[in-house]
């Protein structure tokens, strides 16, 4: 530093009794004025006397203990700070009970004993991390929301008790993709037995309109299953639902006729009983898909058995293909055919309740493979041919 006028104070003397003495600036701008008070401040008082003084206000910093040189935290602390901490507690009720039971799993996989459980560097150990995901297959939607847990769960603990990022086992929790993990939509054929079937079987009014409704809005399954009596809007073609990442906020999406005829039926038929002892306040609060009368809804996994029953049982889709397919995959339908038929991808994001168009342009490139089969198909694909001979004009 560079000093236009210096003071000396003294300080403290050494042990041969010599005085020790420092330069204090005249303060020419905030930052120096600042030095020269903590200046002064040792002056007066010593290293250890300051020290000490800002230990008592909370201000003190012990090297020994700072996050960096912590060896370990143990998994109870771990899963404490965890269930607390604002990333949680900022997620969806949904998604917070999704990530409770994956940790619970996660947890119970990696004790080192059965009677003991793993600290957070045991954990994170890349040894551990991998031997739990390759339980599942690579590509899998399970292994998928697994790693998508461990990146939140990882990034948001190593960050709070060990200053430290993800960046070593990161590469461990990335989804591997390739041209198989574009979204996967059934054919015509496909969609028609799983739509018979689920009319079919027991329970079939209520599974075809889950289907249907699904077919005729795009909407999610966690939007399906939060839908109520008082979320339809017959006159404006309209059903208000829980958009994902909006924490309880309702947003409005077009549903299709046909789809809002179905479910209008299916209510009328189903709470017959309500409909004419319930006042309307007491309707427009009643779960449209549930157990209980409407009382609360229908849980995720019921409605994900039903389907995967369905697609178990459908024929027409090859046994090698059928853990491609969920509940999502109606969605998928909706986009890929509604490209087919006409819809542009500005409005098509809309009524996929898409907040950024980027999201919806994934589906483009599965249309534009359907196009390149399509295409193939086209009476002009192997030329022109004169008359029963194989004569073409290419």
């Amino acid at each position: 530093m560079n000093f236009t006028y210096f003071q000396y104070k003294q300080i403290n003397k050494n042990k041969q009794g010599s005085v020790l003495i420092m330069p204090i600036e005249f303060p020419t701008s905030p930052m120096q004025n600042l030095r020269l008070n903590i200046q002064q401040l040792v002056a007066t008082y010593g290293i250890d006397g300051l020290q000490e003084i800002l230990g008592e206000f909370g201000l003190g910093v012990d090297p020994t203990k700072t996050p960096n040189n912590i060896e370990d935290i143990s998994g109870e602390a771990v899963e404490e700070y965890f269930l607390k901490c604002p990333r949680f507690i900022s997620l969806s009720p949904d998604t917070r009970t999704t990530y409770k039971s994956e940790l619970t799993q996660f947890f119970k996989f990696s004790k080192p004993t059965p009677t003991s459980t793993a600290t957070l560097r045991q954990l994170a150990e890349p040894k551990n991390i991998v031997e739990y995901l390759n339980k599942y297959e690579p590509r899998s939607n399970t292994r998928a929301k697994k790693a998508s847990f461990l990146r939140t769960f990882f990034r948001t603990t190593l960050k709070h008790f060990f200053n430290e990022k993800i960046e070593e086992i990161k590469p461990l929790l990335e989804l591997k993709t390739d041209e198989s993990d574009i979204p996967k939509a059934l054919k015509v054929d496909q969609l028609r037995e799983v739509v018979h079937l689920a009319a079919a079987k027991g329970n079939g009014f209520r599974n075809f309109t889950i289907i249907m409704t699904f077919l005729s809005s795009a909407i999610r399954l966690n939007e399906l299953l939060q839908l109520k009596f008082g979320d339809i809007d017959s006159e404006r073609q309209i059903i208000q639902v829980v958009a994902k990442g909006r924490k309880g906020a309702k947003r409005p999406r077009t549903i299709n006729l046909l789809g809002l005829s179905i479910l209008k039926n299916y209510i009328k038929f189903t709470y017959q009983s309500q409909i004419h002892t319930f006042t309307e306040e007491q309707l427009d609060q009643l779960h449209v898909f549930s157990t209980d009368g409407g009382r609360s809804a229908m849980s995720p996994r019921s409605v994900q058995y039903i389907v995967k029953n369905l697609i178990n049982m459908a024929t027409s889709i090859p046994k090698k293909m059928k853990d491609q397919y969920s509940v999502h995959t109606f969605r998928h339908c909706y986009a890929v055919y509604g490209l087919e038929s006409g819809i542009d991808i500005y409005t098509l994001s809309k009524l996929l309740g898409h907040e950024s168009i980027e999201t919806t342009t994934i589906y483009l490139k599965l249309f534009d493979d359907q196009l390149k089969r399509a295409v193939e198909n086209h009476p002009f694909a192997n030329g022109l041919n004169k008359g029963d001979s194989n004569e073409s004009f290419a």
